[in-house]
C-alpha cells in the first residue's frame, strides 16, 4: 500500500515538472523570437535611415497609437497598447517622424507617422494636456509631472509628440535645432 501510494506521488510529480519544464521551454522560445523580432525592428530602421541619407536620429517622444492609421487586423492586436515610441530622422531636406512598429504586429519597417520640408517654416511649442503654455526648463526635474506635448507646426500641418517631462521635451527641441532645424 505504502510503496502504490510513493509510486503515484512519483508518477504525478514526474508529469507536474514535465509540464513546468514545457511550459518553461515555450516562454524562452517566446522571449527569443520577441528579441530577434526587436532586432529585427532596429535593423529595418537603421536600413530606412542610411537608406534615406539621414543625418541624424533622435528619440523623440511618444505618439497615441489611435492617432497612427493601422489596418483593421494590426489594431486588433494592439488593443492593450496606447502609445508607440517616435524617432526623428532628419534628412538633408527634410524632417520625418517614425515609429517602430510593435514586436505583436509581424512586420519591421518603420512606420513614417509625417514629415516636413525644411523650406516649410517649422516652428516647436510645448504645451500640457489642457493647452497652457509649458516654460522652458533647464535643470530635469525627478518629481511626477504632468506629461508635455511638443508641437511642431508647418503650413502643411503639425505633429504632437508626448514627454514624461517637460526638461525632456525641450532638451529634443535644442537637439534639433542644433541640427538645424526650425526657428531658433
Amino acid at each position: 500500500m505504502l510503496e502504490a501510494a510513493l509510486l503515484a506521488q512519483l508518477v504525478v510529480h514526474a508529469r507536474g515538472r514535465r509540464a513546468v519544464q514545457a511550459s518553461l521551454a515555450s516562454e524562452r522560445r517566446e522571449t527569443w523570437a520577441e528579441r530577434d523580432q526587436v532586432a529585427g525592428v532596429r535593423a529595418a530602421r537603421s536600413a530606412w535611415l542610411h537608406g534615406h541619407g539621414a543625418v541624424a536620429s533622435l528619440p523623440c517622444g511618444v505618439i497615441a497609437l489611435e492617432t497612427v492609421s493601422l489596418p483593421d487586423e494590426a489594431a486588433s492586436l494592439l488593443r492593450y497598447e496606447t502609445e508607440l515610441p517616435v524617432t526623428a530622422a532628419v534628412l538633408a531636406d527634410r524632417l520625418v517622424f517614425l515609429a517602430d512598429p510593435p514586436p505583436k504586429l509581424g512586420f519591421t519597417d518603420p512606420l513614417e507617422l509625417g514629415e516636413f520640408p525644411f523650406g516649410d517654416a517649422l516652428t516647436f511649442r510645448v504645451e500640457r494636456d489642457d493647452g497652457a503654455p509649458v516654460p522652458e526648463e533647464t535643470t530635469e526635474s525627478f518629481e511626477p509631472e504632468a506629461d508635455a506635448i511638443v508641437i511642431v507646426v508647418a503650413s502643411i500641418g503639425e505633429q504632437r509628440l508626448v514627454f514624461r517631462s517637460a526638461w525632456l521635451a525641450w532638451n529634443v527641441i535644442h537637439r534639433l535645432r542644433t541640427l538645424g532645424v526650425g526657428a531658433a
